[in-house]
């Protein structure tokens, strides 16, 4: 899929949203356009149906709460976000989870312009625009490739794990203290959009 066609999508999205809950609700701005791209990724990959799109918040309180009195204008945002993520091919929906991860770093790009300005005039970065300084997506095979040599290397080496499956796995001698699955514990200091979390499973 091109970059290009994914950040012209996004952008769209962000004007639309922008122009239907004003540019001065930026909670409600992100909790529209993820629940318009993870619903349809998740629809269009039946995990959810079509009928549930819009319902986010009391299919899945747990990912998607619900903003109180603000909800029905994020529902009605979401619908917006919708109309213009689903031009996109559903082939690009059927990709893998990280589209929706491409597209939020798209939709907030605007924002990293602006922040990545001012630090190069020295400016301080505040709270409110240290995600779209910081939340970078991470390409598909950097996570595979992390996860593979890290995790990967740990099951191969602990419970006798076959590595030929794995594209990114380089074979290193590297003694791996023998333990059971259960023992292994995972820190995910990066987990944004929780693009290493999808390959680990």
């Amino acid at each position: 899929m091109k970059r290009s066609l994914l950040k012209k999508t996004a952008l769209a999205v962000r004007e639309r949203l922008d122009m239907f809950l004003g540019s001065q609700a930026e909670s409600l701005c992100f909790e529209a356009f993820f629940r318009s791209a993870a619903g349809l990724y998740m629809a269009e990959n039946s995990f959810i149906s079509q009928d549930d799109l819009f319902s986010l918040s009391g299919l899945l309180p747990h990912m998607f709460p619900s903003f109180g009195r603000n909800e029905e204008r994020v529902r009605e945002a979401s619908v917006q976000g919708a109309a213009v993520l689903g031009e996109l091919p559903s082939e690009v929906w059927r990709s893998g989870v990280q589209i929706v991860g491409q597209l939020y770093q798209y939709f907030i790009s605007g924002e990293r312009d602006s922040v990545s300005q001012g630090m190069k005039k020295n400016s301080k970065v505040s709270a409110e625009c240290l995600p779209a300084a910081t939340q970078i997506f991470t390409p598909d095979w950097i996570a595979r490739y992390l996860t593979e040599n890290t995790l990967g290397r740990v099951f191969a080496g602990s419970c006798g794990y076959d590595t030929s499956g794995l594209s990114y796995y380089v074979e290193r001698d590297i003694t791996v203290r023998r333990r059971s699955p259960e023992e292994i514990t995972i820190l995910d200091p990066l987990c944004g959009k929780r693009q290493y979390s999808c390959v680990r499973f």
